[in-house]
């Protein structure tokens, strides 16, 4: 019996690979997230992956989709980790999904000591090459510059 002629393309993942080997390495990755891991349960070598990904286009979006699906895997997993008491992951996925208020800040502030800095401020505010100026203002009188 031919095992490609027995996969209906609307019930399975990846309509557009008839290849059966093709396909069971697309599934599985799209299930473990690892090619090594893909490759070996699949019986194939992780070249050959590479070599299908290179020459068939087809192929290659499949492998995109897979790679989507293996994301999407992940994120859930995590997620279940992080709210059954992971603080660590949590944290994590609290900056990347929502940066503006989770992410790390910094926040620098510089009182001014001298007229000098007061200089240095308003030359900083009507330059155009503020790189140059930083430079030149950032080393105190009768200093070299250093290499």
């Amino acid at each position: 019996m031919d095992k490609d002629k027995d996969l209906n393309p609307e019930s399975v993942l990846f309509p557009l690979i008839t290849h059966t080997k093709k396909r069971l390495f697309l599934t599985t990755y799209s299930e473990q997230g690892a090619v090594g891991t893909a490759a070996e349960l699949s019986g194939i070598s992780r070249f050959t992956h590479y070599k299908w990904l290179q020459n068939d286009p087809d192929y290659a979006e499949a492998f995109h989709e897979a790679e989507r699906s293996a994301i999407t895997s992940l994120e859930d997993e995590a997620r279940r980790r992080a709210i059954g008491g992971s603080d660590t992951l949590l944290i994590f996925l609290l900056k990347g999904l929502r940066p503006e208020r989770y992410s790390d800040r910094q926040r620098v502030t510089h009182e001014f000591s001298s007229e000098s800095d007061e200089a240095l401020l308003d030359k900083l505010r009507k330059s155009d090459n503020l790189r140059a100026v930083i430079a030149q203002g950032a080393r105190p009188k009768g200093t070299a510059e250093r290499n």
